[in-house]
């Protein structure tokens, strides 16, 4: 079909800039609002619809109202998530364990969630990193052990404000109790994600230290690790070398999966065939220990 037009060429002249300026304007609101969309999906894992609806909300090149629109999105939509799973089983995820520097304290957390392919996550297995890391610093000192299941784990810590240790991948940019945190977790993976046990030691003798170790995942320093099976042990031992025995006699632990001190003590070393667990120790003692297995408790 033939389209006239009977505009003139004088208007037709005038209106050419005017459109070029509001294609132009167009598709400079539209990339500025990918760069914010791509700059909060860097932040966060949070699911592209609500950073695009966040963004929209704050209005283009406002990234701090719209971080802050949504952390509510997902606090909201965690809510929503936690409610939901409340009675589903999760017994997958990792042991997660962090000891301090001068390894006088430590702690192991099971951070539990619903599938393997949740659990394999980067994402996850940092959060499940960084709890065990911010936990550490939360813990009493004054007992040798302290052991908390999955209520009186979220009693201990429902009134304080989590601080996270410098260096840590915080779970979010805001302060928050530990509820705060699992709820965003919920909301990130659309999974149950609870902490199932937490226990703690503390090295309150003199020439006692902690050794840690845990197997099924990659570690992410000497002072973190995140594993399937994982155990702790306190050892004392007179000697310059006792974090690394400590350390040596976690792995055995983890490997041989003793039934009581004494067995232990007996047992051949994996690492150091010509010597038993007694001989590792060199005059050392066992004072305290810990193996445990993802999933295994109730």
């Amino acid at each position: 079909m033939l389209r006239l037009n009977f505009m003139s060429p004088r208007l037709r002249a005038i209106q050419r800039p005017f459109l070029v300026g509001m294609r132009l304007q167009g598709f400079s609101k539209m990339s500025g609002k990918m760069s914010d969309i791509k700059q909060l999906r860097i932040e966060n894992s949070a699911s592209i619809e609500i950073i695009k609806q966040a963004v929209e909300e704050a209005g283009v090149g406002n990234l701090e109202k719209a971080r802050e629109i949504l952390s509510k999105k997902i606090q909201q939509r965690g809510g929503k998530i936690a409610e939901k799973t409340k009675d589903r089983v999760a017994k997958q995820g990792w042991i997660s364990q962090c000891v301090s520097a001068d390894r006088k304290k430590a702690i192991m957390v099971e951070v539990n969630c619903e599938s393997d392919f949740v659990s394999q996550t980067a994402s996850f297995q940092e959060f499940s990193r960084t709890i065990a890391s911010c936990l550490l610093h939360h813990v009493p000192s004054n007992e040798s052990r302290i052991f908390l299941n999955e209520s009186t784990c979220k009693d201990m810590f429902k009134d304080k404000t989590l601080t996270f240790p410098p260096g840590s991948a915080a779970p979010d940019s805001s302060n928050g109790n530990l509820s705060d945190y699992l709820v965003k977790a919920a909301s990130l993976t659309g999974e149950k994600v609870n902490i199932n046990r937490v226990l703690g030691f503390n090295a309150l003798q003199s020439n006692s230290c902690i050794g840690i170790y845990a197997h099924g995942a990659t570690t992410s320093s000497s002072s973190t690790q995140l594993g399937r099976i994982a155990s702790m042990i306190l050892i004392q031992k007179e000697s310059s070398d006792c974090s690394e025995i400590a350390d040596l006699l976690a792995k055995e632990i983890v490997a041989q999966a003793p039934d009581s001190t004494d067995e232990f003590l007996s047992l051949p070393s994996i690492s150091k065939s010509s010597k038993t667990i007694q001989g590792l120790l060199e005059g050392g003692s066992i004072l305290d220990w810990i193996r445990w297995e993802r999933g295994a408790f109730e």
